[in-house]
C-alpha cells in the first residue's frame, strides 16, 4: 500500500455497531467516510484529531479515487510513498522545488503553524509534528501516535548538502540573454560554453527560460556560477511547457561539465518524438555515449534531477529514480550547466523556442558526509 498524508475536516459519521446494528455517531477524520474501492473497506488510517475542526491523517491505501475528488481532503505533501523511510528525509532529499515547499508552509500557516524556520533541509517528521501539535496539544510527540525507531540496519544516510545555484529566471521588464540576466535568488552568473546563433533567455512575462528562436543545428549551452567544489552535487530543473513536435528538439541538463567536449547529461526529447524521451550520457573528448535511456512520458511540472556521484551518474523524475550508469571517467567537479539545441557535432539537436524550464538548483553535497543516525524515527503503524 501507498502512504499519504491528509489534512480533512472533523465531521459527525454514522456507525452501524457490527453485532446490534444501532447506528452510533462519532467525530472522526473526513477520510474514514470513504472506502477503498480496491478493498471494499474504509480506508486505514491513524489521525490526530482537533475535535472542533481539523485532523492530520497518514491514510494507506490501493485506490485514491474517492479522496482525489474530494476537494476538502487535502494532500498535504502533494506526494504518496512507497514505503515508511519517508519521514526521515527532507524536501531537498525528495527534490522539491522552493514552490512545492512554499505551498506546503502555506497549508501549515493557515493552520496556526510558525513555518519561519522551516527550510527545504527540516525533516518531512518535523513538518508534521508542527501540525500535530497545534491540532491536538497533548500529543506531546508525533512518535508516540505513529512513529517506532527503525532497526539500526534501516536506518538512512545522511549527507548535509547545500544550495549552491538556484534562478527562478525573474526579470522586472524585458526578456534576457540568459548570460545578462542575474540569477535569483542564489548565484553569481550565467556563462556561455558554446553558442550557435540562438540563445537561452530569461522570460520576464513568465519568469522562466527557454530558447531565444527556433534554429536547425543551433542552441546554446550555459553554465552557472559559482562551479560545484565537490564532485557530487545534484543539478535539477521543473518542466514548465514542453515540446510537442516530432523534431529532434534537446535540452539537458549538464554535470561535470569540462568544457563543450567533456560533460555528463540529461537529455530530454519531446515525449513525441520516436525514441525514448530520457537519455543518460556522457561526451568525452568529443565522443558522444549513451549510457541509457528510458522513455517516462515526461509531462509539464515533472522535476527533472541529475545526480552526480562516483559510484552512479543517475536520472531522477520527481524524486525518483528512472535512469542509473557506473560510469567515472570524467571525476573532477566540473560545472553545471543548462542546454537546448546544438551543442557541438558530437551532440546535436534543433533549438525550439517551445521548451520552458523553471526552478534550476544546483545543491552540493558536502565533502566527507557519511551515514549517521537517522534524525527521527520513523512511521509504524499498528
Amino acid at each position: 500500500m501507498a502512504y499519504r498524508w491528509i489534512v480533512s475536516p472533523v465531521a459527525n459519521v454514522l456507525i452501524p455497531d457490527p453485532e446490534s446494528g444501532q447506528v452510533e455517531q462519532v467525530r472522526a477524520p473526513r477520510v474514514f467516510e470513504y472506502l477503498d474501492p480496491a478493498r471494499g473497506k474504509r480506508y486505514q488510517h491513524s489521525s490526530v484529531i482537533d475535535t472542533n475542526a481539523w485532523a492530520l491523517s497518514v491514510v494507506m491505501a490501493d485506490d485514491w479515487t474517492p479522496l482525489d475528488a474530494d476537494p476538502l481532503c487535502i494532500s498535504l505533501l502533494e506526494i504518496q510513498f512507497g514505503d515508511q523511510l519517508h519521514l526521515d528525509q527532507t524536501p531537498r532529499d525528495l527534490a522539491f522545488t522552493t514552490q512545492h515547499l512554499t505551498r506546503i508552509k502555506n497549508r501549515l500557516s493557515a493552520r496556526g503553524v510558525d513555518t519561519s524556520t522551516f527550510t527545504r533541509d527540516t525533516p518531512l517528521a518535523d513538518l508534521l509534528n508542527a501540525l500535530a501539535r497545534v491540532l491536538h496539544s497533548r500529543i506531546g510527540n508525533i512518535r508516540r501516535t505513529w512513529l517506532r525507531t527503525l532497526p539500526p540496519a534501516a536506518k538512512l544516510p545522511f549527507v548535509p548538502d547545500a544550495t549552491i545555484f538556484s534562478d527562478a529566471f525573474t526579470e522586472a521588464s524585458a526578456d534576457t540573454d540568459l548570460t545578462s540576466h542575474t540569477p535569483t535568488p542564489t548565484g553569481t552568473s550565467w556563462v556561455a560554453v558554446a553558442t550557435t546563433t540562438v540563445t537561452l533567455k530569461a522570460f520576464f512575462t513568465a519568469d522562466n527560460c527557454g530558447a531565444s528562436t527556433s534554429g536547425v543545428n543551433q542552441g546554446q549551452c550555459c553554465k552557472s556560477q559559482p562551479d560545484p567544489s565537490v564532485n557530487d552535487y545534484d543539478v535539477q530543473f521543473t518542466l514548465i511547457v514542453l515540446e510537442d513536435t516530432t523534431g529532434t528538439k534537446r535540452i539537458r541538463l549538464h554535470g561535470r561539465l569540462v568544457d563543450a567536449n567533456n560533460y555528463y547529461a540529461m537529455r530530454l526529447l519531446p515525449p513525441t518524438h520516436a525514441s525514448n524521451d530520457t537519455e543518460l550520457v556522457k561526451v568525452v573528448a568529443s565522443a558522444l555515449t549513451s549510457l541509457a535511456s528510458v522513455d517516462t512520458g515526461i509531462v509539464a511540472n515533472d522535476v527533472m534531477l541529475l545526480r552526480m556521484r562516483d559510484a552512479a551518474k543517475e536520472v531522477l523524475k520527481n524524486g525518483a529514480s528512472i535512469l542509473s550508469n557506473a560510469d567515472d571517467v570524467l571525476t573532477a567537479a566540473g560545472s553545471a550547466a543548462l542546454s537546448i539545441g546544438y551543442v557541438t557535432a558530437a551532440d546535436i539537436a534543433n533549438a525550439d523556442p517551445t521548451w520552458k524550464i523553471d526552478d534550476y538548483l544546483v545543491d552540493e553535497v558536502a565533502a566527507g558526509g557519511g551515514p549517521v543516525a537517522s534524525r527521527m524515527p520513523v512511521l509504524g503503524v499498528g
